[in-house]
């Protein structure tokens, strides 16, 4: 179809040439250049697919530097870094000066120092480096606080991951401001296509069904009453999907709240579907003349 520009008929090749030239130009401009640490991981390849599926300049900042399969991968800059070792330099040149950072960095174990290292250490250290620059937002993937609160139910080493993550935690509003800080903090994350013990993971299916059998009325009742571990226990899984869209949208400026706390606010933030995979499963079984037997 022919446009018009300003009254000049776009069919001219000229004209046609000099639409397209300022369409990029105006595509690049709006792009934001956005550095994912830990972006090789669980939550952090998603964040970088989602990004660079949105036409931004991704870089990832990960240990191993490995590009990860799929073609959204090409679009991506992969650049290895500890975060915890090396010459400050070499740190602030992994980092670069993106307009946006998201921190998708963490550890679990029984080490309570590898915990403190992989949690806070790194994440201080990146933050220090980065608050050197024109940042505009920073995201951190952290912990549910009520998750936190019940520590002292949990084995004392723990007590080293939780204090890290409060390290980071104010690492990154130092860096940026706390307007400017923004911190998504899930309980447990499932997704994916497999099971793990370390770091636990629980496939997509498994996971879906548990978020919606715990997102009724009466878990979600006990889940407000009991006490402590007990009452996390009751509260339903967020999938790794919701929590990348939710970090996306925070980092390009698309949600307003600063704090995204649990998986409803989570879940909120990314628009994401009710889970179905009881539902799902439940309909899996069927009689003779293959209608549902069974219905929830």
């Amino acid at each position: 179809a022919t446009r018009r520009l300003h009254g000049m008929s776009t069919s001219s090749p000229r004209i046609a040439s000099m639409f397209y030239r300022l369409c990029v130009v105006a595509a690049s401009a709006s792009a934001l250049r956005v550095t994912v640490l830990g972006g090789t991981g669980y939550v952090g390849s998603r964040v970088c697919e989602k990004l660079v599926s949105k036409g931004h300049d991704v870089t990832s900042v990960s240990k191993s530097g490995s590009k990860p399969d799929g073609a959204w991968a090409d679009k991506v800059t992969f650049v290895a870094n500890d975060l915890t070792r090396g010459p400050r330099e070499g740190l602030e040149a992994a980092v670069g000066a993106p307009d946006v950072c998201v921190s998708c960095v963490g550890t679990v174990g029984f080490d309570g120092r590898g915990l403190e290292v992989g949690n806070g250490v790194a994440n201080v250290r990146a933050a220090e480096a980065l608050a050197k620059t024109a940042l505009q937002r920073y995201v951190y993937v952290s912990v549910a606080s009520e998750v936190a609160a019940a520590k002292g139910w949990l084995p004392d080493y723990l007590g080293f991951y939780f204090a890290a993550k409060g390290d980071a935690e104010k690492a990154v509003a130092d860096a940026v401001g706390e307007a400017n800080a923004y911190f998504v903090k899930p309980s447990f994350i499932y997704g994916g296509d497999s099971f793990g013990l370390f770091p636990p993971r629980v496939a997509s299916g498994y996971g879906s069904a548990i978020e919606e059998l715990l997102s009724g009325g009466v878990f979600t009742t006990l889940a407000d009453v009991l006490p402590g571990l007990l009452g996390v226990a009751f509260r339903p899984p967020v999938s790794v999907d919701a929590v990348a869209e939710a970090v996306v949208r925070q980092a390009l400026g698309e949600c307003s709240e600063n704090a995204l706390d649990g998986t409803v606010a989570i879940n909120a933030a990314a628009d994401a579907p009710a889970a179905t995979g009881l539902t799902d499963f439940i309909g899996t079984f069927k009689d003779s003349s293959g209608e549902p037997m069974f219905s929830k």
